[in-house]
């Protein structure tokens, strides 16, 4: 569990050790390379003091036994910067217990590791090596508000995500499905391309059972003529729907309608096979990862990428696992920034992408999060 994390960089005004000993007073603090070019001197002591606090709030994690303990306090930590840029050594000196202090240590430990990111204190025009004392504040956040069961889509229409029974075509989920089956149009021109891939089309059913078109994702970025074959199919049941229901009451709902494109052409049978294939490993996979087999999930996910490594629904599966697991993060980046092609990503994944990228090439999350020059 990740957590707020309130970062002080501060000196303390002890009296000067032995020239040849890391020195606590500098005439200029240390500032990381990034932020040299950062207005006056103040705003780079601000520019560096966001830095750390930007890699500590990214790397540290509450410890799960000072939670079931609800400890909170502040560790007190120091580290070396040398005369070199390098951050060579660190240490613990106040620790509130449970692993926090064991913690801050294992982040800062990390700074250990990577290229000389810092332009080091000066005194008297000299670099000096100098001691940077970092207290770090552990305080566990109030529990969030439990999430509404709608949005507010548009000006005023409250949509739900959540409900009581989901939108319906008929009696049953069968009958959407096998209207599709049936009435979903190869385009004409198309027969003998070969081309397979699944669509979801996002819509809102209405109170009154109209249907309102919000996004078709292509996965397989199948094309404009394959997209209106779907919307075609869809818009013909607008106004034939039962509405999704929430404490009695009929309510506009999200809802996601799935459908695969495969030719019948005998030519394309051998692609209308595999891609039957892919798609029951893609689903295997699912369900070996909710068992908590990732290993299995992995396998079989990536046996469907190999029969069609652009389809962005099997690269999307695969990818978050892998960042939710927090491994293998060139495979990881590479999965997301190809299924980011054809499907738009989550807000929150599409800004964390590129600090996964930046972990895949480099050697360490430090450099994601203070950077070089």
């Amino acid at each position: 569990m990740r957590i707020l994390l309130l970062l002080l960089i501060c000196v303390a005004p002890f009296v000067l050790q032995a020239q040849d000993e890391p020195l606590r007073i500098a005439d200029k603090k240390p500032i990381l390379k990034k932020c040299l070019q950062v207005g006056d001197e103040i705003q780079r002591e601000q520019c560096t003091n966001e830095g750390m606090l930007t890699y500590l709030y990214q790397n540290i994690i509450y410890p799960d036994t000072a939670l079931a303990q609800g400890l909170e306090g502040m560790v007190v930590a120091e580290i070396v910067i040398a005369k070199s840029g390098m951050v060579t050594s660190h240490k613990i000196l106040k620790d509130i217990g449970a692993g926090c202090g064991e913690e801050v240590g294992r982040v800062l430990n990390e700074l250990t590791k990577v290229a000389p990111i810092w332009a080091p204190a000066l005194k008297g025009g000299q670099p000096i090596d100098y001691v940077m004392t970092i207290p770090v504040k552990f305080k566990i956040p109030e529990p969030p508000a439990p999430p509404l069961p709608y949005n507010i889509y548009g000006e005023a229409d409250t949509v739900y995500h959540t409900y009581t029974s989901a939108p319906m075509l008929g009696e049953n989920i069968q009958v959407l499905e096998k209207k599709i089956l049936d009435e979903l149009n190869y385009p004409k021109g198309f027969e003998d391309s070969c081309f397979v891939g699944s669509m979801v089309a996002q819509l809102v059913v209405s109170k009154k059972g109209e249907l309102n078109i919000l996004e078709i994702i292509d996965y397989e970025d199948l094309g404009i003529d394959f997209q209106f074959q779907l919307i075609e199919l869809i818009n013909s049941t607008s106004g034939q729907w039962s509405p999704a229901m929430y404490d009695g009451q009929p309510v506009h709902a999200f809802h996601n309608i799935r459908a695969v494109f495969s030719p019948k052409s005998a030519v394309c049978q051998t692609s209308a096979s595999n891609f039957a294939s892919a798609n029951e490993m893609a689903r295997l996979g699912e369900v070996r990862y909710l068992q908590g087999d990732f290993e299995s999930a992995l396998e079989q996910w990536g046996k469907a990428i190999d029969l069609f490594p652009n389809n962005a629904e099997f690269r999307l599966l695969r990818g978050q696992a892998l960042m939710d697991k927090g491994v293998m993060k060139a495979q990881c980046c590479e999965d997301l920034t190809l299924a980011g092609r054809n499907v738009p990503l989550d807000p929150i994944l599409r800004s964390v992408l590129p600090l996964v990228c930046q972990a895949g090439a480099q050697d360490s999350a430090v450099v994601d999060s203070l950077g070089n020059e």
